[in-house]
């Protein structure tokens, strides 16, 4: 197929799995990937998606790093997005919804630096 799926061709796969009939399967990963095989990358423990966009963790998918980022800039961005989501929890437990959509706002924008292809920034100019 040699593309990425889109999100109506993976949805089956999770209706399957959420449906009660479903639940004797347990402890395996339904590779949704439409024929590729997952690949391991070089210093990860976890298989890649084959768009290389995300890793998969007990079935669940998350987010790459923009592997263009220089150490010193990601250590600052993760630094960023911890910030971020402790002022999440910080305006949870204060009970104010307008500091915790802020904080939310600063968790979306450093994960969007964390992960945005290398010119996507100049593209939006």
């Amino acid at each position: 197929m040699k593309r990425a799926g889109q999100p109506a061709e993976l949805a089956t796969a999770y209706v399957m799995l959420a449906d009660p009939l479903s639940s004797y399967t347990s402890g395996t990963t339904v590779a949704v990937t439409g024929g590729k095989p997952f690949i391991r990358m070089a210093g990860l423990k976890h298989p890649v998606t084959p768009d290389g966009r995300y890793f998969v963790v007990r079935g669940k998918l998350w987010r790459m790093s923009n592997p263009c980022l220089a150490a010193d800039e990601k250590s600052r961005l993760v630094k960023q997005l911890m910030n971020a989501r402790r002022a999440v929890k910080a305006a949870k437990a204060a009970g104010s919804l307008e500091a915790e959509t802020a904080a939310h706002r600063l968790v979306d924008e450093a994960k969007r630096r964390l992960g945005e292809p290398s010119g996507a920034r100049s593209q939006r100019r």
